[in-house]
């Protein structure tokens, strides 16, 4: 694929929001694209990419101007990933069923996650590249896991015709009466109201676009991809866990395609990040401290001085 790289330069008045970009992520899932998303820091200035296909470069570059005021967008050349030694993969501490963060809560998000993230990468050559590429599959795992968890019921074919099977064998060896084989599918859970919660959060997300996606972070140091992975751990109903490897070609290839790894065919990853447009918007955004990080900004346009005529 064509890919075309539009570098993001924000005014200094730039006004910038948590979640901003939310509605325009899920307008993008309606074209079926996959896309990327980069946040660089060259050890003097932190920079912002968009990464789209080039049918669609003109329609993103308008939809980013509207959602933010005084920036410029520029086409740019591709990112340079071979000056970086260490990488991490980010994966879901628990499975993408569980969202990140209240979904439902329209204010839960208040303060800018990117500012944390974009702070991080102070410390030295960096790069955070996130790609997403649509994934309706994953609305029948949650369904699975919310069917599963409200019923106690197995909701696969597979799992129903195991349970039955054991329930089989335990009646010819004689470990279970008839009366407890049947209480198995009339069971249902007692949940506390942290699960509850849990699964309406689940539904919630369950309704909505969901997107396979790929975080990596790159550095020259070990210990600044570490620190850098580390800031994305910001929410309590789910978190990323990450190994830091060093970089070889095989992988530098791979990343430079830019594709994210999607659902198996049965669905066995679970800890795939699988993310809403909202959980995307917590990190696919400008910083709101454009006063106090390095930011690359565009050159402020002065009005004339009062005391010159007209």
């Amino acid at each position: 694929m064509l890919w075309t790289y539009l570098e993001i330069i924000p005014h200094p008045e730039t006004k910038v929001e948590a979640l901003q970009l939310e509605d325009f992520i899920a307008a993008l899932y309606g074209t079926r694209s996959s896309w990327a998303y980069s946040i660089v820091y060259d050890g003097e200035y932190l920079s912002f990419y968009f990464i789209v296909s080039r049918q669609l470069a003109n329609s993103v570059r308008k939809s980013l101007e509207s959602r933010f005021n005084k920036i410029v967008i520029e086409e740019s050349k591709s990112l340079k990933t071979d000056k970086y030694e260490y990488y991490a993969e980010l994966r879901l501490q628990k499975g993408f069923y569980y969202p990140l963060f209240h979904l439902t809560r329209q204010k839960e998000v208040t303060s800018n996650p990117v500012d944390v993230i974009a702070s991080s990468m102070i410390g030295g050559e960096s790069m955070i590249l996130i790609i997403a590429t649509p994934e309706p599959r994953g609305a029948s795992v949650i369904a699975n896991f919310v069917y599963e968890r409200k019923t106690g019921k197995p909701a696969s074919t597979g799992k129903i015709l195991l349970k039955e099977a054991l329930s089989l064998g335990d009646a010819f060896f004689g470990s279970a009466s008839p009366d407890s084989a049947k209480q198995q599918y009339v069971y249902k859970p007692e949940l506390t109201e942290e699960e509850k919660r849990i699964l309406r959060e689940a539904q919630y997300k369950m309704h909505h676009q969901l997107y396979a996606t790929k975080i990596l972070v790159l550095a020259k140091e070990e210990d600044l991809v570490y620190d850098i992975a580390s800031s994305f751990n910001q929410f309590p109903l789910n978190g990323f866990t990450f190994k830091v490897r060093e970089l070889n070609e095989k992988i530098l290839r791979e990343i430079k395609k830019l594709k994210p790894r999607r659902l198996g065919l049965f669905f066995k990853d679970k800890k795939l990040p699988i993310l809403s447009p909202r959980e995307l918007a917590a990190y696919i955004n400008l910083p709101s401290a454009l006063e106090t990080l390095p930011v690359k900004t565009a050159s402020i346009i002065l009005g004339p001085p009062p005391e010159i005529p007209g």
